[in-house]
């Protein structure tokens, strides 16, 4: 008696690292591919007009309901991208892929880099101080007899791997906000992608500190700008550098506030996957500012290969 072959049954596909409960490792080409969707789903019109009102509504009001909204906002996105990347479609695969995303082998990688810092534009920075800018445009509105602000010339520096370098001046009114100062770079250097690439920046202790685009100019009249070349318009030579450093003392004092009753207690809190998510998101933001990406790229250029030891101590500070 024979017996016909059983047919064999075609393996079903699975993702071993996923069956293990280990998250899919990407390779750099993988990182900027999940980095190019994301940016593309989140560039989404219907997604930025529901960031924007979210902003409006309870950014100032009520920031600890801001931040959860915003949360579940992104993950509207991120569930339906991170699949298709091998990655889940959760607040576990937020993490896994902002952990990937810390990896030292994408520091170097400058598409990487690129799309991080529009991601972090256009879901962070993008929309700060909506409410305040509406409020100013209803107190404009409502005055009946403004009284016309004088003019005044701002220098700006160009500033490159730890040095001032050119400068250029451009003319704005007395009470214009950066975004105006920025706006006015734009104009002078006849380029709309000054405006995008441009970040205004103060010396603050040993660093330097990003303005906000609603940040009045105030008394200021000179201001350090990143992200840009003066090269085509360039008026006078850069100043020599200063550098101005924190005691020890002032740094230890500034860690010592920095630390919550449970550090003093001696037990750190315990995170949920949402709030480890929620915490990575505000340090991604923090990490991708220019200005900290900028000492951190000098730190490279000047310590990394002749100083690896002090390289690393000097990183953590930073860090």
């Amino acid at each position: 008696q024979t017996h016909e072959p059983e047919a064999e049954q075609p393996p079903k596909a699975q993702e071993p690292s996923a069956a293990a409960g280990k998250a899919k490792q990407l390779t750099s080409e993988e990182a900027v591919a999940l980095q190019q969707d994301l940016l593309e789903a989140f560039n989404d019109e219907v997604f930025q007009q529901t960031l924007r009102d979210l902003h409006k509504r309870l950014e100032r009001k009520d920031p600890v309901r801001f931040k959860a909204e915003r949360q579940k906002h992104f993950l509207t996105v991120q569930s339906v991208v991170l699949p298709r990347h091998g990655l889940e479609g959760s607040a576990k695969g937020v993490f896994d892929m902002m952990q990937q995303f810390g990896e030292p082998h994408l520091f170097g990688n400058e598409e990487f880099q690129r799309l991080g810092a529009h991601l972090d534009y256009i879901l962070f920075k993008q929309h700060e101080g909506l409410e305040d800018e509406e409020k100013e445009e209803e107190s404009s509105v409502a005055e009946v007899a403004p009284v016309s602000a004088k003019e005044v010339s701002v220098n700006l520096r160009e500033f490159t791997d730890g040095q001032e370098g050119r400068a250029l001046s451009v003319t704005v009114r007395e009470d214009a906000t950066m975004r105006d100062v920025r706006q006015a770079l734009a104009e002078r250097m006849g380029s709309e992608k000054v405006y995008r690439d441009a970040k205004l920046v103060r010396r603050q202790g040993g660093g330097l500190v990003s303005f906000k685009d609603q940040e009045r100019l105030g008394n200021r009249r000179k201001v350090l700008v990143l992200g840009v070349a003066f090269a085509s318009v360039a008026e006078t030579p850069g100043e020599p550098l200063e550098v101005v450093g924190r005691s020890h003392d002032a740094e230890a004092e500034d860690r010592s506030k920095a630390e919550g009753p449970s550090a003093a207690a001696g037990k750190a809190k315990q995170l949920t996957s949402e709030e480890a998510v929620a915490l990575q998101q505000d340090l991604l933001e923090a990490f991708n500012d220019e200005v900290f990406q900028q000492t951190l790229r000098d730190l490279h250029k000047r310590l990394e290969r002749k100083d690896p030891v002090r390289f690393k101590a000097e990183r953590q500070k930073h860090f």
